[in-house]
């Protein structure tokens, strides 16, 4: 019997998984938009260091099966706590420990309520308008409150004011501590054996024509033929519409597309000519002002180099886009300034991230605005007419955002191509 061919459109940590996996017992070509492969997973590394430019901490250590890869070649990770930080003032005070974490436990009790009553809640409610009826808020003063809630914008990626309510922390995380790669989240990348597979870099595809008797994907490269074609790109670019299919993709596959959505974190990673911040924490917070940088990572205390990574999430990282290098910098220092008092000094080099914008991407990761619900993400999961397969973390309801959460769509996929031992999947 002849052997199957498939075409995997993105070489993610979705594609590759699915890739090493298939190559056994299918012909795969894979094809790539960049020159490059991990997708989200991107280390800056012209410098004398690395800095992780997209995916930045494996989410729950205990049980994630990207801890198994860690730890199979060898990567050094150390745990990050984002709950670890110092918090100033519009004053220049640091707010103490104990206020912060009584006041933090009041907004995180309003949100553990939300996530336990979901099923009250309307559809259309964003989580804001949920948040904002809470009687707790009143106890929180409202720079910490603006602070917590900026803070959950950078977590999920979207505005408060557009996540679904009702499908709040509805997700299932592993265990244990948060890990960061003190040398490079693309290390990963080394676990996956490409050899037997056609990688096709600098392959932008246009168009996808499917019919029962198979698919044909038009690049700037030329056209590819094959039985199958595993979809792995973000829902960024779905949503966008990029690519055209042919015929077009079924409604229901369309309407999952539209409904939700693409949050987007920014980062701006400034290196100093030495350390001049208290180095006492993993991140340190601005409140009260009137800045989209309100949150820092601390580099200096796990890769040992002057470095503070400016971090802004929602519709404030879309909007530093439009600006230079130099303004959105500006904006950082200033923001630290007002924290850290007006001896901070300019950066000597910074590195700037515009994921918005990126049009391999067109977001972070995805999240589920009104309107939405987490079956959507199974609905993205459908395959379509036995030829279109899908996968990507926007494409797994248990563990979605994350970089396992598309490894192991990977895997899901490669499971239901092997399963079905040669025979058409229709």
């Amino acid at each position: 019997m002849k052997q199957k061919h498939i075409l995997i459109l993105g070489a993610g940590i979705a594609g590759l998984a699915a890739a090493e996996r298939l190559k056994t017992v299918m012909n795969v070509t894979l094809l790539e938009a960049q020159n490059r492969i991990g997708g989200r997973i991107r280390t800056f590394r012209a410098r004398s260091f690395p800095l992780d430019l997209g995916a930045q901490v494996i989410h729950g250590a205990y049980g994630n099966p990207l801890t198994k890869l860690v730890k199979k070649l060898g990567i050094e990770t150390v745990p990050s706590d984002y709950f670890d930080y110092a918090l100033y003032d519009k004053a220049g005070k640091c707010v103490s420990a104990a206020k912060t974490a009584a006041q933090e436990k009041k907004f995180r009790s309003i949100l553990k309520a939300i996530s336990k009553h979901s099923r009250r809640i309307a559809k259309n409610t964003s989580l804001e308008d949920a948040m904002n009826l809470s009687p707790l808020k009143k106890e929180i003063d409202p720079a910490l409150w603006n602070w917590f809630k900026e803070s959950e914008e950078i977590y999920s990626g979207g505005d408060l004011k557009k996540q679904s309510a009702r499908h709040y922390d509805q997700s299932n995380d592993y265990p244990g501590p948060n890990m960061i790669f003190p040398h490079g989240y693309d290390q990963i990348l080394n676990a996956f054996n490409l050899e037997g597979i056609s990688m096709q870099f600098n392959c932008a595809v246009r168009r996808i024509s499917w019919a029962k008797s198979g698919v044909c994907a038009e690049t700037d490269r030329g056209m590819f033929d094959a039985d199958y074609a595993l979809i792995t790109l973000p829902l960024g670019v779905l949503k966008d519409g990029q690519i055209r299919f042919s015929p077009q993709l079924p409604g229901w596959k369309l309407a999952a597309i539209k409904r939700l959505d693409m949050g987007v974190l920014n980062l701006i990673h400034m290196r100093f000519s030495k350390v001049f911040w208290p180095q006492n924490h993993n991140f340190i917070g601005v409140a009260g002002q009137d800045n989209p940088f309100t949150r820092f990572a601390d580099r200096s205390r796990i890769q040992n180099i002057p470095v503070l990574t400016g971090i802004t999430g929602g519709d404030d990282a879309v909007k530093l886009e439009s600006l230079s290098d130099e303004a959105i910098a500006g904006l950082a220092v200033k923001a630290l300034r007002v924290g850290l008092g007006h001896q901070v000094p300019q950066p000597v080099e910074v590195e700037v991230t515009r994921w918005a914008r990126d049009p391999y991407t067109r977001g972070s990761y995805s999240f589920i605005p009104k309107g939405a619900s987490w079956a959507d993400y199974n609905t993205l999961a459908r395959p379509v007419a036995g030829r279109l397969f899908f996968a990507g973390e926007a494409t797994h309801a248990r563990h979605p955002c994350t970089v396992h959460g598309a490894y192991l769509s990977g895997l899901r996929e490669a499971r239901r191509f092997k399963a079905s031992r040669g025979k058409e999947l229709l």
